[in-house]
């Protein structure tokens, strides 16, 4: 019975020891579990910083390589020019040379400049006198079919309305044409037409064509004179 006693006392204080050892482990075990996150976190940090030196020291090195490889063209580029410069000759004939030839370049560029300058004109002067070619073709063409300019533009100056004519403040010097229609304009509408029938240098005599002209319209001293739209169009 006392070997059993003793036997069961020192089972019950190692189940006792056991229980503390495993309530400590398992004390280390939460602590561990809280710590992982911010060991996790602090790793990510230091892998994004060694990606960050990473980075700069490719960019230190590739600027290093590329200094480096300057440096060597530049010597390259000394040891060429020097060379150059024992075949051709003395540097201050050479300053000489180049001066001349410096000067003997800008007078080629105002030269050219000059050159191009009267291109230019002449070109301008070959569009001018196309374009007046042009638009004389299609004055002599207008007149040639009996009609008046579309750039005529002129006023009634006199009105005799007993005789059914009237006279204009403008002949064929502003394009007006004899036996041409012409269109009475009155707060840009079309109010009756015209009929010319006596053209001068700068005036002219149309006929009022018979019921173009409203019976509650008067004409006017001063009303505008157009060319007929069937003129423009043409």
């Amino acid at each position: 019975m006392e070997l059993e006693i003793t036997n069961k006392n020192t089972t019950l204080e190692s189940l006792d020891t056991n229980e503390k050892e495993l309530a400590l482990r398992k004390h280390q075990l939460a602590t561990l579990l809280k710590e992982i996150p911010i060991i996790h976190n602090e790793t990510r940090l230091a892998k994004e910083e060694e990606a960050k030196l990473q980075e700069i020291n490719r960019k230190l090195k590739a600027d290093v390589e590329a200094k480096t490889a300057k440096t060597a063209a530049n010597d390259r580029e000394f040891e060429e020019t020097k060379a150059k410069l024992l075949l051709v000759g003395d540097p201050a004939e050479l300053v000489g040379m180049a001066k001349g030839m410096k000067v003997q370049s800008l007078e080629l560029d105002e030269l050219i400049k000059n050159k191009e300058s009267k291109l230019a004109n002449l070109n301008a002067e070959n569009t001018s006198a196309a374009d007046l070619a042009s638009r004389l073709k299609f004055n002599i063409d207008t007149i040639g079919r009996g009609e008046s300019l579309p750039t005529l533009k002129t006023t009634i100056r006199h009105i005799y309305p007993n005789w059914g004519f009237v006279t204009l403040a403008n002949g064929y010097q502003s394009g007006v044409t004899g036996g041409s229609s012409l269109d009475i304009v009155r707060d840009d509408e079309v109010i009756g037409k015209l009929l010319v029938t006596t053209v001068e240098r700068s005036s002219a005599s149309a006929s009022i064509i018979p019921d173009s002209i409203a019976e509650d319209i008067t004409l006017r001293v001063g009303d505008q004179i157009i060319a007929s739209p069937s003129t423009v169009s043409n």
